[in-house]
């Protein structure tokens, strides 16, 4: 009997072991299986974290990550791009399929597969940008912000709702020193800010908008919300594959797409983005006007000339990023001309055009030379060297060979052979800018129209004089000025002697004349800004607010699984 107890208890105690021995292995199988688990949710959220970052230098990103390894442990991740897993639609102006539902613009659903051994863990998530902090600070700048000339800053809610809002005017600079934000203006000049204008300087001179009309707070010490993070040299490398634009002289449209310039780009005419990322390695220069949705990227400077017009219809927004500094200066008349006649061979008499613009400028600059060297009681003779350069601009008559001016006959009337090399350029903004310019000096249809129009009868002299001093005509207004300067009177004459000069004064490069105003001592660093001559800025708060396509960083706004 004690045997069988004995016996009976063994294979108790037997079972118990066999009990206990596969409890612990069931416990080391889950243990393991957990850690699996664990590494392959780590995988997955690396591999979420490296989409963000890819999206970022790329919003267009959509390739395949096959079994990316973590740095330790085993564990990998994958993500795939179809219409049954992950789908990039930031770029997009429609939904596209996904595999829980269409995928709409300005988002990504992403599917991202964690691996650890056989253990698999799978997230799916929807990214989208992260906009900016601030919706009031119309130009932002980590430097200095120079404004000088006539600039106007202001906001409106939207395009379809153009109701006012504040345009504030932000430095980042830190530097304890005055003028990180300044505006300079010529007397006549002015400047509008429709907001306030910060800057983060502790400088008590910080800020030095004298003469400059600002609707709101002008305070220094005031740090600037840090600007989003967009990652544009890792957004111009990863376009480097894509074509080169075809740029044309005038107007050049760039269709929906991407495009690449490996170096500088200078470009001379009117730009228009339908849909277009235009990726530029080095600086950017344009000279002309720029309109249309798309992007604009820009690894070095930039510089615009002219009308830079941003235009909206849709949720895709015109965007600039630039590297380094952004200058927006009025149209370069002389830079537009020079390029324009280089390529523009001779007129019809076999005069190259490049000689008629040599002159045009070369008698404007004399013109105003000598019109400076007078004085009210020595304007006013026929056949005086102003009288000679007003003829030789404007008449299309034999030649003048009285010393200095010894000018075959072919070579006359420059502004009107550059009138009709205008005509023949195809239809922009800068051509028709330029046009009303020419036509200002000379109107080529009629002798009688235009700055250097002339008579040869003294009383039609005098009436192109009275009306100019009347209501501000200027047609005839140099010649008729200087032939019938003898007939008035001393007060006359001194009214008669300002107003053509200020007149001729009007003509500097931008407008087809002598002399170039911009600061050539200027240095501009990267974050910088620079606005000169004639810039307005217009805030559209609503883009700002909806600008997820295009500015800021990327995050995951929508956990789908986890």
């Amino acid at each position: 009997m004690a045997l069988v107890t004995t016996l009976l208890m063994m294979g108790i105690l037997a079972l118990m072991l066999i009990a206990f021995t596969v409890r612990l292995r069931a416990q080391g199988f889950f243990g393991l299986q957990s850690q699996s688990g664990l590494a392959a949710l780590n995988a997955a959220e690396a591999g979420v974290a490296d989409a963000l970052s890819r999206l970022t230098a790329n919003p267009n990103w959509s390739t395949d990550l096959i079994n990316q390894p973590l740095p330790s442990g085993g564990a990998r991740y994958s993500i795939r791009f179809s219409p049954a897993a992950s789908v990039n639609n930031i770029g997009g102006g429609m939904a596209l399929p996904g595999p829980r539902g269409p995928v709409q613009p300005g988002t990504a659903f992403l599917v991202v597969d964690g691996e650890q051994g056989l253990t698999h863990r799978v997230l799916e998530v929807v990214v989208t940008r992260q906009g900016p902090a601030s919706t009031t600070a119309s130009l932002t700048g980590s430097g200095v912000i120079r404004l000088r000339g006539n600039v106007e800053i202001d906001g409106i809610e939207g395009l379809s709702n153009p109701v006012p809002v504040d345009a504030d005017v932000r430095s980042g600079s830190s530097v304890n020193s005055a003028g990180q934000v300044l505006w300079t203006g010529a007397p006549g000049e002015s400047a509008t800010i429709k907001g306030s204008v910060f800057s983060a300087s502790a400088h008590p001179s910080a800020i030095q908008m004298g003469g400059a009309s600002v609707t709101g707070q002008v305070q220094n010490n005031q740090p600037s919300p840090p600007p989003p993070i967009v990652d544009i040299t890792g957004r111009i490398s990863a376009n480097s594959g894509a074509p080169a634009p075809a740029l044309v002289p005038g107007v050049t449209t760039l269709a929906a797409g991407d495009y690449y310039v490996a170096g500088n780009l200078n470009y001379n005419g009117d730009l228009d983005l339908q849909g277009a990322n235009l990726y530029v390695a080095g600086n950017l220069t344009v000279n002309g006007t720029i309109k249309g949705q798309g992007s604009v990227f820009s690894g070095g400077n930039t510089s615009f000339y002219g009308d830079s017009e941003i235009t909206a219809s849709n949720a895709e927004q015109v965007s600039l990023y630039s590297k380094g500094s952004v200058a927006l200066r009025g149209f370069d008349g002389t830079t537009y001309l020079d390029n324009l006649v280089a390529t523009a061979g001779n007129d019809a008499n076999g005069v190259p055009y490049s000689t008629h613009w040599a002159n045009t400028r070369n008698w404007t600059g004399q013109a105003q030379t000598l019109l400076a060297s007078f004085g009210p009681t020595d304007y006013g003779f026929q056949g005086s060297d102003f009288d000679f350069c007003i003829d030789m601009l404007g008449h299309e008559a034999t030649a003048d060979v009285t010393p200095p001016f010894v000018v075959a006959p072919n070579e006359m009337a420059p502004v009107v052979k550059l009138n009709n090399l205008l005509q023949a350029q195809p239809v922009s903004p800068t051509q028709q800018f330029l046009l009303k310019k020419f036509t200002y000096l000379q109107d080529p249809t009629d002798q009688f129209k235009g700055l250097y129009a002339w008579h040869t009868d003294m009383g039609d002299m005098q009436n192109d004089v009275n009306a100019a001093l009347a209501n501000g005509s200027t047609d005839g207004l140099a010649d008729g000025s200087n032939d019938s300067y003898s007939t008035y009177g001393p007060a006359q004459q001194a009214l008669i002697y300002s107003l053509i000069s200020s007149t001729m004064n009007q003509l500097d490069y931008d407008r087809l004349g002598a002399a170039d105003p911009t600061n050539p001592g200027l240095q501009v660093n990267p974050g910088d800004i620079y606005l000169n001559r004639g810039v307005r800025v217009t805030f559209v708060r609503d883009l700002l607010e909806q600008s997820g396509s295009t500015i800021g960083t990327f995050q995951v706004s929508v956990w789908m699984s986890r």
